[in-house]
């Protein structure tokens, strides 16, 4: 089973007032809010107890459940996709996490996804592995709609070998860091 592009876990159940933290999970409690979170120096050995347990996995793009193993959750959340590209234009999917250009001849586009898909603090990286960027043959960030990137709707790449960070919002700003 492939995981949808963007993910999120949504519960809404009453916890007891007793709750602790398993293999791979962090909970704390501070004014009346439970914060669940993924303890990654566990989350390796968490995987391979809860291999088999199903959770329901909400795709905000799709806006449907699936239900996914714990396993296939924990490698989706510590391995952002990387996509070869070989010198062609690119709509960037939500799962791209490195965005890596093997080859370019001509100015290329990666067109990216709506910041409001993504989680704040998400990290989308663009590279040049065939350093053959330069000034006549670019890669350009493009936003999508009216999202910004550092303020303008694009950013472009000049450099052989050269990379672009983008960070977002989670709302409709990117951030090249």
């Amino acid at each position: 089973m492939t995981l949808p592009a963007s993910i999120r876990v949504n519960c809404r159940s009453p916890f007891p007032s007793r709750v602790s933290a398993g293999p791979g999970l962090a909970v704390a409690k501070a004014n009346g809010i439970w914060n669940i979170g993924l303890d990654y120096v566990d989350l390796v050995s968490a995987a391979s107890i809860l291999s088999t347990h199903e959770w329901p996995v909400y795709d905000t793009v799709s806006k449907t459940f699936s239900n996914v193993t714990f396993s296939q959750l924990v490698v989706s959340i510590l391995s952002g996709q990387r996509v070869a590209v070989n010198d062609a234009d690119y709509a960037a999917a939500v799962s791209a996490g490195v965005i890596a250009y093997t080859a370019i001849t001509a100015a290329r586009t990666v067109s990216l996804p709506q910041a409001g898909n993504y989680a704040v603090g998400s990290q989308v990286l663009i590279v040049d592995e065939s350093g053959s960027c330069s000034a006549t043959n670019t890669i350009t960030a493009a936003a999508s709609g009216t999202d910004k990137i550092s303020g303008s709707t694009t950013q472009v790449l000049t450099t052989a070998y050269g990379s672009l960070r983008l960070m977002t919002d989670g709302v409709s700003k990117w951030t090249v860091i």
